[in-house]
C-alpha cells in the first residue's frame, strides 16, 4: 500500500466516523491500519484512536460487507491485483488472524486464494484464470457485480475442492484412477500454479514438497506438460532434483470395484415419517455411519475415504445419508431410529477418516471399556460457559487435522488424566480419556440415547447435549487419542453477527438444561 491509498482509506474512515457511520469507518479504518503498522504514519495515531473507540461487536455485519466488498471491486476494476491480494493478505493474517474480523468469511478466504493463482500465471504471462473468474463488466452496478462475481466464485471454490481432495488423498495414500483426475485437469485447463497453490494450503507444510513430487510423477506419467513447470517450481523451493522416468515413484492405480462398496441408505427427512423405527433387535455386528448432508460433493467424498478403509471382520457396515434434516439432532433421530446396527458413528460430511484401521480401534474400544460415547476432541471438564473449548487448556484433548481454507492444522494433545490405553505387542496403540464433552464432527456410540430435537432444533450444542445426557444415564463418555491422527475436519469459517445471535440463544438453552451439571 502507497501513501496514496493510505490517505484515500483514512479521509473516508474519517468522513464516515464523523457521520457516525461506523460500519463504513471501521473498514476504511481497518484497511489503513495496514500502512500505518508498515511506515510508521505519524498521521495514524487518530485513526487507531478512533479505530479502537468503535465497538465492533455491536456493528452490522453485512454492511461491513458491503463495504469492504466495494473495495474490493475497485481494486479488481483498475486491475491492481497485487494490491487486493496485499490488503487481503493483511486483514486475514496480520490483523489477528481468522478470529478477529467478525465479517471476514470464506467468500474473502476465497478471494485471497484465486488472486494468488492469478499472479502467480501472470507472472509466466499465462491469463486462464483471471480470464474465467475476473470478466465480469467493470461498468455494472455495485449488486451485479457482486452477483456476478459470486457465481463465477462459487464454480472456483468447486473446482478448488476437486483439486483439494485429489491432493489429500495423495497425502493420505488413499488409492484412486489417476485418469480421471487428468481428464479433470485437461478439461478445466488447470495449470500448475493453480496445482501449486491448491496443495499450498490443502495440506501440512511439512508435507508440501514430497506431495509436489507425486504430482509432478503422476502429471509426467501421463505426459501432462503442466509436470514440467510444477517441476520448476519444486525446484526453486527446495526440492532435490528429481532423475529420468524410471525415478519416479509409481502411485497407487485403483478401479472403483477394488472399493469396500459399504452400501449407502439415502433417507430424505421431508418423505419420510420421523416417528416411525425398526422393529428389529439390535446387531451386535453391525456399524452404521449417520451423516446429515446438504452437499453431495462432500458426502460422497467421506464415503470414498470410508470405502478405502480397514473394516472389522464379521461386522455389517452401511451409510446413511439424512438430506433435508431441519437440524442435526432431527436428522440423527431420524436415522436412528430406522438402524438395527449397535454400533452408530454420526459424523459431519466434511470428515474424511485417514487412519485405515481407526474403526477397528473404535470397536475395539467399546469391546473393551465400559464407554458408550466416543469421540476424538473434547474437553475433560466442560467449562462453565458451557462452550467445551473455553475451558481449561490443560484438559482439552484429542487428535485430528482442521482445514481452515487457507491453512490446515495438526492437534494432538493428551493429559494424565484417567485414562484407558490400548497396546499391541507391547507398544501403545492408543489412549481412551475419560471425558465430559465432545466435539460433535464425529461421535461414536454402542447405545441409543434420543437427541434432544425438543431443544436444539438448530445446529448448535447438539453434540454437548447428547453427552450431557449420557452423563445423565450413568454413562461413560470417552475421547480416543491416537499418534495416528484418526481424520481430518473441514473447518466452517463463519464471521456473521447473526451466526453468533444464534449461537447465544442455544448456549443459554442449553445452559438452562444442564445447569445442575455445568455449575458442578
Amino acid at each position: 500500500m502507497d501513501l496514496k491509498e493510505y490517505e484515500f482509506f483514512r479521509n473516508f474512515g474519517e468522513k464516515y466516523y464523523e457521520q457516525k457511520i461506523y460500519e463504513k469507518a471501521y473498514v476504511f479504518y481497518l484497511c489503513a491500519k495496514n500502512y500505518i503498522e508498515d511506515n510508521g504514519e505519524v498521521s495514524g495515531e487518530k485513526v487507531l484512536k478512533n479505530f479502537k473507540s468503535i465497538n465492533c461487536e455491536k456493528l452490522d455485519t453485512d454492511k461491513c460487507k458491503e463495504c469492504l466488498d466495494q473495495i474490493y471491486f475497485k481494486y479488481i476494476d483498475q486491475e491492481d491485483y497485487r494490491g487486493c491480494y496485499s490488503l487481503l493478505y493483511y486483514l486475514l493474517y496480520r490483523e489477528g488472524g481468522y478470529s478477529f474480523s467478525h465479517f471476514l468469511d470464506e467468500r474473502y478466504r476465497y478471494r485471497y486464494f484465486l488472486l494468488e493463482i492469478l499472479i502467480m500465471e501472470e507472472n509466466k504471462g499465462l491469463s486462464y484464470t483471471k480470464d474465467r473468474y475476473m470478466c465480469w463488466n467493470s461498468n455494472s452496478s455495485e449488486s451485479e457485480k457482486l452477483k456476478e462475481e459470486t457465481f463465477l466464485r462459487k464454480k472456483f471454490e468447486d473446482e478448488v475442492c476437486s483439486i483439494k481432495f485429489w491432493v489429500r488423498r495423495i497425502v493420505f495414500g488413499i488409492k484412486y484412477n489417476d485418469l480421471k483426475i487428468i481428464k479433470f485437469l485437461d478439461d478445466n485447463k488447470i495449470t500448475a500454479e493453480y496445482i501449486l497453490v491448491v496443495t499450498k494450503y490443502s495440506i501440512l507444510k511439512d508435507d508440501f514438497l514430497e506431495t509436489i513430487k507425486r504430482e509432478i510423477n503422476i502429471l509426467k506419467k501421463n505426459s501432462r506438460e503442466e509436470g514440467d513447470r510444477l517441476q520448476e517450481y519444486y525446484l526453486l523451493l527446495g526440492g532435490e532434483p528429481i532423475g529420468g522416468e524410471e525415478n519416479y515413484i509409481e502411485e497407487n492405480h485403483i478401479e472403483e470395484n477394488d472399493l469396500n462398496n459399504i452400501k449407502v441408505k439415502k433417507l430424505d427427512y421431508l418423505k419420510g415419517d420421523s416417528n416411525s423405527s425398526t422393529n428389529k433387535k439390535s446387531n451386535d455386528k453391525k456399524i452404521e455411519f449417520i451423516m446429515c448432508t446438504n452437499n453431495e460433493k462432500y458426502s460422497d467424498e467421506a464415503i470414498y475415504y470410508l470405502n478405502s478403509i480397514e473394516l472389522p471382520k464379521d461386522y455389517v457396515v452401511e451409510i446413511s445419508l439424512v438430506f433435508n434434516a431441519p437440524s442435526m439432532t432431527a436428522g440423527y433421530n431420524f436415522a436412528m431410529k430406522k438402524s438395527d446396527a449397535k454400533y452408530k458413528i454420526y459424523m459431519h460430511h466434511d470428515v474424511f477418516i485417514v487412519d485405515k484401521e481407526f474403526i477397528k480401534k473404535v470397536i475395539e474400544g467399546f469391546n473393551k471399556t465400559n464407554y458408550k460415547l466416543l469421540g476424538v476432541i473434547g474437553c475433560i471438564k466442560l467449562a462453565k460457559t458451557g462452550v467445551w473449548w473455553e475451558g481449561d487448556e490443560n484438559l482439552i484433548v484429542g487428535s485430528l487435522y482442521q482445514d481452515y481454507v487457507l491453512s490446515v492444522g495438526r492437534t494432538y494433545k493428551t493429559t494424565d488424566s484417567e485414562y484407558f490405553v490400548s497396546k499391541n505387542n507391547g507398544n501403545e496403540k492408543y489412549r481412551i480419556y475419560k471425558t465430559e464433552t465432545l466435539d460433535g464432527l464425529i461421535l461414536m456410540t454402542s447405545e441409543d440415547i434420543k437427541w434432544r430435537e425438543d431443544l436444539f432444533d438448530h445446529f448448535h450444542f447438539y453434540d454437548t447435549s447428547q453427552c450431557l445426557e449420557f452423563k445423565r444415564k450413568g454413562m461413560d463418555i470417552g475421547i480416543l487419542v491416537d499418534k495416528e491422527i484418526p481424520l481430518l475436519h473441514e473447518v466452517c469459517v463463519v464471521r456473521d453477527i447473526k451466526y453468533v445471535e444464534i449461537y447465544n440463544k442455544y448456549r443459554d438453552i442449553f445452559l438452562n438444561e444442564y445447569k445442575n451439571i455445568v455449575m458442578a
